[in-house]
Order: C-alpha cells, then sequence, then structure tokens
C-alpha cells in the first residue's frame, strides 16, 4: 500500500507540475519578462514529464501493444523536441516526428500494421523519387521539402486514425482531443514558417509570426499531456486502476 500511494503522490505532482509550468509559460507570453531559463528549455522539461508519466501511471490494462506504441511515441517526441529545440537540426527532428505519426498511427489502428507501414513506405518513396526528378531536372530543392510532406501525410493518417479509434470513454476523448491539439500546433508551426519565407505585408507577417509561435506550445503540451493520460485505464479511480 505504501509503494501504491507513493506512486500516486509521484504521478499527481507530476501533473500538478506540468499544469504549473504550462500557465507560467502562458504568462510569459501575455507578459514578456527576464527568466533565467529560455522558455524552450521549460517547454522541453514539460515533454520529458508527459513521457515520464506514461512509464509510471501506464499498464497493460489497454493492451500490451498500446501500451508500447505509446511510449514509443513519447519517447520519440522526446528526442523530436531535442532536435528542433535544443539542437535546431530541423530534418531530424522532423524525421523523427515522422516516425511520431506513424507510431500513433499503428497504436489508433490497432490492426493492419503491416499494411499500414507498407502504406508508409510507399508515400516516402514517391515523394522522395519525385524530389530526385525535380532536383535533376528542374531545380535544388532543401530535402526539408520532402520530410515536411510526408510528415503532414503522416500526421493527418496519424489524426484520421485516431478519429476513428476504438478506445472506451474517456480514453476515446483525450486520444482523440490529444490529436487535434497536435494537429493545430504543427497548423501554427507551418503558419510560422510560411510568413518568414513568402513576401507579405509587414504588419500582417508580423504579427501571424509572433500569434503562430506563442500558440504553437499552447496547443502542444496540452497534446502532450492528454496522450501521455491515454494509456491509464479509467474503468476505476484514475491512477488507483493503474497499480
Amino acid at each position: 500500500m505504501n509503494t501504491i500511494y507513493f506512486k500516486k503522490l509521484i504521478v499527481n505532482s507530476i501533473i500538478i507540475i506540468f499544469v504549473i509550468l504550462y500557465f507560467f509559460l502562458l504568462s510569459l507570453d501575455l507578459f514578456p519578462r527576464y527568466f533565467f531559463l529560455p522558455a524552450d528549455y521549460i517547454n522541453y522539461f514539460c515533454v520529458l514529464l508527459c513521457f515520464i508519466l506514461s512509464l509510471l501511471i501506464g499498464k497493460a490494462n489497454l493492451g500490451l501493444q498500446d501500451l508500447n506504441l505509446l511510449k514509443l511515441g513519447l519517447f520519440l517526441t522526446c528526442l523530436a523536441d531535442l532536435c528542433l529545440i535544443l539542437f535546431n537540426c530541423l530534418p531530424h527532428g522532423i524525421a523523427l516526428f515522422c516516425l511520431v505519426q506513424i507510431t500513433y498511427s499503428l497504436r489508433y489502428k490497432g490492426t493492419h500494421t503491416i499494411l499500414m507501414l507498407k502504406g508508409f513506405a510507399l508515400a516516402f518513396t514517391c515523394i522522395f523519387s519525385i524530389y530526385l526528378i525535380i532536383c535533376f531536372t528542374l531545380i535544388n530543392l532543401d530535402i526539408l521539402f520532402v520530410f515536411g510532406l510526408f510528415y503532414a501525410i503522416c500526421l493527418i493518417t496519424s489524426v484520421i486514425s485516431a478519429l476513428k479509434s476504438k478506445y472506451q470513454k474517456p480514453n476515446k476523448y483525450m486520444v482523440t482531443f490529444g490529436m487535434m491539439l497536435f494537429l493545430l500546433c504543427d497548423i501554427n508551426v507551418a503558419l510560422r514558417n510560411v510568413t518568414s519565407l513568402i513576401s507579405l505585408p509587414d504588419s500582417f507577417t508580423t504579427i501571424t509570426y509572433q500569434l503562430s509561435s506563442s500558440l504553437i506550445f499552447v496547443f502542444y503540451l496540452p497534446s502532450q499531456l492528454l496522450l501521455a493520460l491515454s494509456g491509464t485505464d479509467w474503468g476505476q479511480s484514475p491512477i488507483k486502476s493503474q497499480f
């Protein structure tokens, strides 16, 4: 019983710390001020908390494959954010996020995993082949276009799979809203990048860039928390049923 109580205490503490840090980050956006740590470091710490949370509350109540895919997805997310947030390695980060969405698609689909993997492999092969043809015949394209387009396909597939998933409530809501927030986050990532590449009126570009930059983690962090908690068996009490 002491072990059960201790685990419950850790889980609840992680959730409380996450929520406090999330609202603290929101306050930094609304009222910019000096803080000794960059906001990106705090964002990344919150992502790590979600991965740790999945390790603590996860149990094979929803199926061992489901649990392992959730943990793998969150672990890959930590690696992807490490590349993007801390090291600014865009190709590696986007490639890892492609693996994240493929992992979640497999998790939500549950069956026909080999067929789905073949579909992703075919999509990437087609995109990469078109990329090579364009590079050799027309213009030099950045490899980021390949990863970006493939990621869009992986993300849309993952979101659709989440909407069609067979989870019971409230796991169904957590998976659905978690992936929808993930999608909104990436839409803002795309908006931020587009506004920095195309010529638009300065005032519009500035507002769009600042707003999309702020909204990225407004949507992203709750999505990670919801996905981490979606591995919980809520059949009894939220935490007690896990141990």
